[in-house]
């Protein structure tokens, strides 16, 4: 029983929170470690419904709330949810980045170099977003329209096995020489890097924001 426990542990990926049983009330107490988000086409909305329901009923039902965060950085965040769900919230800090110990892929390295400095638009929605056929259509129709080179690194849309079967007639060749939509890994930190990479098209996953605030 946690009455008998000192300290209760919540493992994260390469953190530890320990948080004294005291803090809780111990006659409801639980641990939750899920992880309620997993794939799922954004825009259908009984998709987005369950999501929701999942997560409302782990926030109203946990006793607290542990997060890749820093007050530093989402201080009056963290202060209005702690408000708002009357629990203690536990930022665990932002995601730890090591220095690169490699370099970029030649390929992209060579494609990129081939434009002004800031000029190129990157595009990426991590490895567990999933968009609709249409979505992912109209995403690269506005890339196209910007007139900007871009590189758009995204998975097949639901449904779909490549990014090629999901391309608009036409595209390929409207945006050959300026654009590139790639369907699998890149490496995300040695592209933000790159001194032609000018804006970050992003889910705002906290992997992704904490490696485009530290690169230039």
């Amino acid at each position: 029983m946690c009455s008998q426990l000192e300290y209760f542990v919540a493992m994260l990926p390469k953190f530890e929170i320990h948080l004294l049983v005291s803090q809780v009330p111990q006659s409801n107490f639980m641990l939750m470690r899920l992880n309620i988000w997993h794939p799922l086409p954004i825009g259908d909305l009984a998709v987005i419904s369950f999501s929701f329901d999942r997560h409302s009923t782990v926030l109203n039902e946990c006793n607290a709330i542990a997060f890749k965060s820093c007050r530093e950085i989402e201080g009056p965040f963290i202060d209005y949810l702690e408000a708002e769900f009357r629990k203690p919230l536990l930022p665990a800090g932002v995601v730890d980045l090591q220095p690169l110990t490699t370099t970029l892929e030649e390929r992209w390295g060579k494609w990129l170099s081939e434009f002004n400095s800031g000029s190129v638009i990157y595009c990426e929605f991590g490895s567990e977003c999933t968009l609709t056929r249409n979505q992912f259509q109209e995403l690269l129709l506005g890339l196209e329209l910007t007139n900007l080179p871009f590189f758009a690194a995204l998975k097949p849309p639901h449904g779909i096995d490549t990014v090629g079967a999901a391309l608009l007639e036409g595209f390929e060749q409207r945006i050959q020489g300026r654009g590139v939509v790639y369907g699998g890994c890149v490496q995300q930190q040695q592209i933000l890097e790159h001194p032609s990479i000018g804006c970050f098209i992003t889910q705002c996953g906290s992997g992704s924001l904490s490696e485009a605030l530290v690169k230039k």
